[in-house]
């Protein structure tokens, strides 16, 4: 019988199973056109080392599966979160054994609102399977060409 576990990962977890989170982060910062060019892996990880971000971890027989990392702000006066990566293996069977539990945590920490940037077919996923309600199209213009490489 399988054993499932979520956990909120310490920075120190985090380093030691980089190996088997960094592609799925990469998986998840490159699926949506928006974030391709500015999120990577590694600024994620930066965010999780300061403490601008935390990460939970899904795990199926101690074995790491589906990474969720959010980044808290406040915006005109209400606490908010933003998902900027949720990505892994088996999404639906950990929303059904853990979702209600993370939103009754951000509820408890006074989380007016959480939000992510999903392409088109995310944005379904989330406003049909996680209760998201709304949902916006971010355009975006290109000012100036990204020279990092």
């Amino acid at each position: 019988m399988n054993q499932y576990a979520a956990q909120m990962m310490p920075f120190d977890w985090i380093l030691r199973l980089w190996g088997e989170i960094h592609p799925m982060l990469a998986r998840s910062c490159t699926a949506n056109e928006l974030t391709e060019s500015t999120l990577t892996p590694e600024h994620i990880l930066g965010l999780l080392a300061t403490d601008q971000a935390a990460m939970i971890g899904f795990f199926e027989n101690g074995n790491i599966k589906l990474s969720l990392v959010l980044q808290f702000t406040e915006d005109d006066g209400h606490k908010a979160a933003s998902i900027l990566a949720f990505a892994g293996e088996d999404m639906m069977l950990y929303k059904r054994l853990y979702w209600d539990y993370i939103v009754d945590w951000l509820k408890r920490n006074d989380i007016a609102y959480l939000d992510t940037f999903a392409n088109h077919r995310m944005a379904k996923v989330f406003q049909q399977k996680f209760g998201f309600t709304k949902a916006s199209m971010c355009v975006r213009m290109p000012i100036k060409e990204n020279t990092d490489g």
